[in-house]
């Protein structure tokens, strides 16, 4: 699937793929390729990405308790180009596989993007078929005639297959829910026409995925397409989750300006992340598959946001994920 193409039948899916919240400048290092911690890494850190305005990683490799510990940064899930960012992604796994014993993905500030995007890196962290994240999309009568259009356009212009059964998928879906009065539809996959998802392989086959052990940062602005990211994780088993409840800001997000006399601007989501089982977190969250207002909470907590951390670089921080990681290589050797 080329996902940087834009023709008028794709309008529809790319504005229920948009899992990105809008830019919060006050947030430090919101969607910034550089981490807010890297003065907290040990002198022995090797940087192989981030220091050329081409990457759109950061990334590097260390050692602790005697492994080799590799480290990428997912800053955003809308790059400027996604194909150039996928490539970069890709050769950077190749490279953890051959020379790490354990891979480290930051994802803590990511403000999130397409979900077509995240689901294709999730594809390269995974080394077996994954359940990815499902929508349940508002069945209003504009998106049936949104989609409606969307379906004739991708048969006028010729539409690859898989992109056209996909819009008749969300169409027939859309249509059910409508006719039905039910607000939302089913879960469903926004960007393939199966929920499973397959492991990265070569043309010949050959798995490119990253198939050691795994950890993944993320924080209280790991957000909308971040929500997702952590949560398809969790949900897989592929690795735990250090850090802190993401935001929680499950859904296709949507924006409008704020009436014809304001210079407002108002979001809202059209759709609800459905993860694949229920959850029962603690505190006052309720039982249930969603992400809205909920977030992903770690199976490792930790509390970036301390004065320790604000004065010594984030080393606490490196120090607690680095130990974390090292007892994760451990269990699964």
């Amino acid at each position: 699937m080329e996902l940087d193409s834009t023709p008028d039948y794709m309008k529809p899916l790319e504005r229920l793929w948009n899992c990105r919240v809008p830019d919060r400048q006050t947030v430090l290092n919101w969607g910034a390729v550089t981490p807010t911690w890297t003065r907290g890494l040990p002198a022995s850190f090797l940087q192989r990405l981030g220091r050329l305005g081409s990457d759109n990683f950061f990334s590097g490799i260390y050692q602790s308790g005697g492994f080799r510990i590799g480290l990428i940064r997912i800053p955003t899930y809308a790059p400027a180009n996604q194909n150039a960012a996928l490539t970069q992604f890709v050769t950077e796994l190749v490279f953890m596989q051959d020379n790490t014993d354990g891979l480290i993905i930051d994802q803590t500030r990511n403000p999130g993007g397409s979900v077509a995007y995240m689901h294709t890196l999730l594809s390269f962290v995974h080394h077996y078929p994954f359940r990815g994240m499902a929508f349940e999309v508002r069945a209003t009568s504009s998106w049936v005639a949104s989609f409606s259009n969307s379906l004739e356009g991708a048969k006028a212009q010729g539409a690859p297959p898989q992109i056209t059964v996909l819009i008749e998928n969300i169409l027939n879906e859309l249509r059910e829910a409508n006719t039905s009065n039910r607000g939302l539809t089913r879960p469903i996959p926004l960007d393939d026409i199966t929920l499973i998802r397959q492991p990265a392989r070569d043309g010949r086959g050959n798995l490119l995925a990253y198939s050691k052990p795994l950890m993944v940062l993320i924080d209280e602005f790991s957000a909308s397409g971040g929500d997702a990211f952590a949560a398809v994780i969790q949900d897989s088993g592929r690795g735990p989750l250090f850090g802190y409840r993401t935001m929680g800001a499950g859904g296709s997000v949507t924006g409008w300006d704020a009436g014809s006399y304001s210079e407002g601007f108002v979001t809202m989501t059209e759709s609800l992340m459905n993860r694949a089982t229920d959850r029962a977190e603690s505190g006052p969250y309720p039982v249930s598959k969603y992400v809205e207002n909920v977030g992903v909470h770690p199976e490792i907590d930790y509390d970036y946001m301390t004065t320790d951390n604000l004065m010594q670089g984030g080393k606490p921080f490196v120090d607690a994920f680095t130990e974390a990681m090292v007892g994760h290589i451990r269990k699964n050797r």
